[in-house]
């Protein structure tokens, strides 16, 4: 877990997945700070550690969802969250955005578009503390990464 940009904590419930994740924003030169699999590890680090940015599933291991866990993250921390979702529910979308999210990607993700957004959100976090709320994207995965 190395790289000298930003400081990435994800949050995701499937292994392969969290690892090809960690493989993606190293390629990118920033840290990947951690990986959890459950909504209250992801609470508890987000605190200890100060990520820059957290990309965060909304289905994860426990009691706790994505979005509950962003919305205790957020009682302390104004840390930008791009969500990941393989549930294209709206409801979830729609839940999601009580939590002041910076983007929002359904499953298969395709890399270049993350990459565009995970740029955004740090050219952003310069401008403005306000983080933008862009609308929902599907794009296709060349590999079906994030499945």
């Amino acid at each position: 877990m190395g790289g000298s940009g930003k400081k990435i904590l994800i949050v995701e419930d499937n292994a392969v997945q969290a690892m090809m994740m960690e493989k993606f924003f190293e390629e990118l030169n920033h840290t990947v700070l951690a990986i959890v699999d459950r909504g209250e590890k992801a609470v508890r680090k987000a605190d200890t550690l100060q990520p820059d940015l957290i990309i965060m599933d909304i289905f994860l291991n426990g009691d706790m969802t994505g979005i509950q866990a962003m919305e205790k993250i957020r009682e302390t921390s104004n840390v930008s969250v791009i969500y990941i979702s393989g549930n294209s529910d709206p409801y979830y979308r729609s839940m999601a955005e009580n939590t002041n999210f910076a983007d929002f990607f359904y499953k298969p993700v395709d890399h270049g578009a993350l990459r565009k957004a995970v740029q955004q959100v740090f050219k952003n976090e310069g401008n403005s503390k306000e983080l933008r709320q862009s609308d929902s994207k599907k794009w296709s995965w060349p590999f079906s990464l994030f499945l």
